[in-house]
């Protein structure tokens, strides 16, 4: 903000300020700032007015004016004459914030203090005013403000900057924008003499008439006014709770992906308890056969599918199936689960893996010994980035934690399945992890094996 004007007094240019002495309207009001690429006039007088023409004559000949109708009641500005072409900050601030306190800092130590309602500055209260004093005008102004308003300003509480207000203000019709201008009065100053005075009178009458109603209810908006700015306290509490708790989410996230990089390879354990699973399957059961065992080490759960041997076999004796999933189902799929016991891969990576040595060494054992079974997909780079809310905050950043890439292992002839147990040992001396082993025909002489797995590379 700049700050181009400095040369009139507050209490001799308002009337109706507090402290004014009855004399002082000779001289006009306003000073000048710069914001947001706006150059305002603040510290204008205010005042009601019976017509335009009465609100024209009460700012003087040849000095600065702005009239405007609100709600069928006129409000008139009167300012100095090196303000006349400037925006009226107070009522471009009530234009976008109608019911507001502006409670700005200066960059000479000054507040600038403007009571707005209904879109327009309140009589005697858009001034520039020391700390103290600034103080005291907002405890008064508590009285007569609305139950809605907002304060605007760079200090606590307000619920927004003076600089936001006035972006959006800049964004406004070209129209509705100019209408907020102050322009140069050209009347005679006999005649504004004698309506000031009138114009004067009247616009103290409607102070009185209005702070006499206001009062009624004073202590009302009073609390109204604390509740408001309590809320705004609560939610700034309540957006700082968001953010810490999804800081905490996303650093569990990158904690769990982290353990996937630093954690020992349990492939043998893995293939050890899908085999003594298997091993236990009957080659048939009250005339069904097993025809598929899955096991899933995420959901740590084992799933066999049975089929009917021959027509001879009856349907209620697949409710005798050892773990069959729905007794009563009569549908033509007969499931049984079983649960597997967690396997804990929590102690460290005994050496570090490099990405390329790693693919080269399995791809050639798979051609080797296992004609071929063991198939790697492209390696994918694993980042944990932060969720957008707490995206570049600081010490919020993403996380790159290394590589991993899918392998796929098949067996389909009597040889590849005996070379099963060799393929584990050799894959357990890298740091992967099965997600799936899927037997078809577990127990038949013609079995086969699909597995899935990942290999993770830590950086």
């Amino acid at each position: 903000m700049k700050w181009l004007n400095n040369s009139r007094d507050r209490a001799a240019g308002d009337p109706q300020a507090p402290g004014a002495s009855s004399d002082a309207r000779s001289t006009p009001a306003g000073e000048i700032v710069e914001i947001e690429g706006l150059r305002l006039a603040i510290a204008l007088t205010w005042t009601g007015a019976e017509s335009t023409t009465d609100g024209r004559r009460f700012a003087g000949k040849n000095n600065a004016y702005l009239v405007k109708d609100v709600g069928g009641e006129i409000i008139a500005a009167a300012g100095g004459r090196d303000v006349i072409g400037l925006l009226a900050g107070g009522a471009v601030v009530g234009h976008v914030v109608p019911n507001a306190f502006v409670y700005h800092p200066l960059p000479d130590g000054r507040f600038w203090i403007c009571l707005i309602r209904d879109g327009m500055p309140y009589a005697g209260y858009d001034q520039v005013v020391p700390a103290v004093e600034a103080a005291q005008l907002y405890t008064n102004a508590t009285s007569m403000a609305a139950a809605d308003t907002r304060m605007i300003g760079d200090t606590a509480p307000a619920s927004h900057t003076l600089d936001e207000v006035l972006a959006k203000a800049r964004s406004l019709p070209r129209k509705e924008l100019e209408a907020l201008r102050l322009r140069k009065n050209g009347i005679r100053l006999r005649t504004v003499l004698t309506l000031a005075a009138l114009a004067a009178a009247l616009g103290a009458a409607a102070v009185v008439t209005i702070e006499h109603r206001d009062k009624l209810q004073s202590e009302r908006k009073r609390q109204d006014m604390l509740r408001a700015l309590l809320q705004s306290q609560q939610e700034r509490e309540a957006e700082a709770a968001r953010v810490a708790s999804a800081k905490h989410a996303f650093e569990q996230t990158v904690a769990r992906q982290r353990a996937l990089f630093l954690t020992r390879s349990v492939v043998l354990q893995q293939w050890q308890q899908c085999e003594t699973l298997r091993r236990r399957l009957p080659f048939s059961d009250w005339g069904y056969r097993p025809v598929k065992l899955t096991c899933d080490f995420g959901a740590s759960m084992a799933t066999v599918e049975w089929q009917a041997v021959n027509l001879q076999t009856r349907v209620a004796d697949r409710a005798r199936l050892p773990g069959i999933l729905d007794p009563l189902d009569i549908g033509a799929r007969i499931v049984s689960t079983f649960v597997m016991s967690p396997l804990d891969p929590t102690a460290a990576a005994s050496r570090h893996i490099e990405l390329k040595p790693a693919r080269m060494a399995i791809a050639d054992w798979g051609q080797a010994y296992l004609r071929g079974g063991m198939r790697q997909g492209v390696e994918e780079v694993v980042t944990v980035n932060p969720p957008p809310e707490i995206a570049g905050l600081d010490g919020v950043q993403s996380v790159a934690l290394g590589f991993k890439q899918a392998i796929d292992v098949a067996a389909t002839t009597s040889r590849d399945v005996l070379m099963l147990d060799e393929a584990m040992r050799f894959l357990s001396t890298f740091p992967i992890t099965f997600q799936r082993m899927v037997w078809s025909s577990p127990t038949a002489p013609g079995a086969q094996f699909a597995g899935t797995s990942t290999l993770f590379i830590r950086q």
